[in-house]
């Protein structure tokens, strides 16, 4: 779950989803868009239900998911936030899991190094590599909800809230 603070469309990922540009593996939250590293594979991005699982959704009764399958990548979700005065102080807030495919401590250490952080840009840019962005502390949170928070004071009219996930050395 997400502060509300921060006036998000969405913020708790159950106001719907659709498929980005018509493809069935980039279901994404309303009001949220999917990003990643162009040079990486590309994640899938799925909707995540109680119905389904209830371990994959922190509260409420849906989650955004983004992974890929034996496979690395730089990605997220983000979107803008206008209408925010200058100088005014944001805290945006979230809850992060990583799901592991193996109950074996080991592979999980040895193979997923899976980092997750949040981040703003306090100018609202669209740029996930931008070295504007004010970022969380990074959480390895496998198979356990992690909390992430990061503060900025804000220095545009329009900023982008980040969610990204980088698995590395997955075989």
């Amino acid at each position: 779950m997400i502060e509300i603070e921060l006036g998000l469309a969405n913020p708790g990922f159950e106001e719907g989803w659709r498929e980005v540009d018509g493809v069935y593996e980039l279901k994404v939250a309303n009001g949220w868009h999917p990003w990643w590293h162009e040079t990486d594979v590309r994640p899938e991005y799925k909707i995540a239900t109680t119905d389904v699982d209830d371990t994959r959704v922190y509260e409420g009764q849906a989650a955004q998911q983004w992974f890929t399958t034996y496979a690395s990548h730089t990605g997220g979700i983000y979107q803008q936030v206008a209408d925010v005065p200058v100088g005014k102080a944001i805290v945006f807030e979230a809850q992060a899991q990583a799901f592991s495919r193996d109950d074996d401590l080991n592979w999980r250490e040895s193979n997923g190094r899976y980092r997750m952080r949040i981040g703003i840009d306090p100018y609202g840019g669209t740029n996930g590599e931008s070295s504007d962005i004010v970022w969380s502390e990074v959480v390895q949170p496998y198979d356990a909800w992690s909390p992430l928070r990061v503060d900025i004071r804000r220095t545009s009219t329009c900023i982008r809230p980040r969610r990204p996930s980088q698995p590395r050395g997955a075989s």
